[in-house]
C-alpha cells in the first residue's frame, strides 16, 4: 500500500506526499521488492535526477579503457543491459530508434553500452543483429557487484540520461519504450 500511495503521488506530482511516502516505505519496507522499485524516487539516490553522475571507468570491446571523464562536457545515456535479459533487449529498437531521431553518429547525446554479460563473444555475436553503433563497454563480475552496491539498484536494465555538466538528467522508466 505504501508503494501505491508513492506512486499516486507521483503521477500527481506531489513532491511533499512524494517525500512523505518514500520515508513510510523506506522505514518499513527497506530491502522489499517494493522498496527496490520504488528507490528512483528516494530523494536521495545516487542515480535520482539533480544529483551528479558518479564517475565511471570501464573497458571496451577491444579492451581500452573508457571513463565518464571522456565524456565530460557531452550529455549521454548509459545503457546498463545483458545479452541474456529480456526487457534489455525488449529496448534495443528504442535505443535505435533514439540514435536516428537525434541525428544517427551526429547525434548530440552520446550512446553508451554498458554489458553486464561475462562473455565477449556472446557480446560481439549479439551485435552482429544489433549494430549498436555506440561506446559499448563491459563490467566484469565484481564491478558489476560494486555497481549495484554503490549505485543502489537491483537489476538490468537501468537507464541513466546525464546532461553535458554531469548532472542526471533522468532514468529509469522515464526513458524507456517509445518516450
Amino acid at each position: 500500500l505504501a508503494a501505491f500511495r508513492l506512486q499516486l503521488a507521483v503521477e500527481r506530482g506531489d513532491e511533499k506526499a512524494v517525500h512523505e511516502h518514500w520515508a513510510v516505505l523506506d522505514r518499513e519496507y527497506a530491502g522489499s521488492r517494493a522498496w527496490w522499485n520504488a528507490r528512483i524516487h528516494d530523494p536521495e539516490w545516487v542515480l535520482g535526477p539533480g544529483r551528479p553522475m558518479p564517475h565511471w571507468t570501464f573497458t571496451d570491446l577491444s579492451g581500452a579503457t573508457v571513463s565518464s571523464g571522456d565524456l565530460a562536457g557531452r550529455p549521454y545515456l548509459l545503457d546498463v543491459w545483458s545479452t541474456t535479459c529480456g526487457p534489455c533487449l525488449a529496448e534495443m529498437p528504442h535505443l535505435h530508434a533514439a540514435l536516428g531521431a537525434l541525428g544517427g553518429g551526429a547525434s548530440p547525446i552520446a550512446f553508451v553500452g554498458l554489458s553486464f554479460d561475462q562473455d565477449l563473444v556472446a557480446v560481439k555475436k549479439f551485435r552482429e543483429k544489433w549494430a549498436m553503433p555506440w561506446i559499448n563497454l563491459l563490467a566484469t563480475e565484481d564491478q558489476q557487484m560494486q555497481l549495484y552496491a554503490s549505485w543502489g539498484f537491483s537489476g538490468i536494465p537501468l537507464t541513466v540520461l546525464v546532461g553535458s555538466n554531469g548532472e542526471i538528467l533522468a532514468h529509469g522508466d522515464q526513458l524507456r519504450g517509445d518516450e
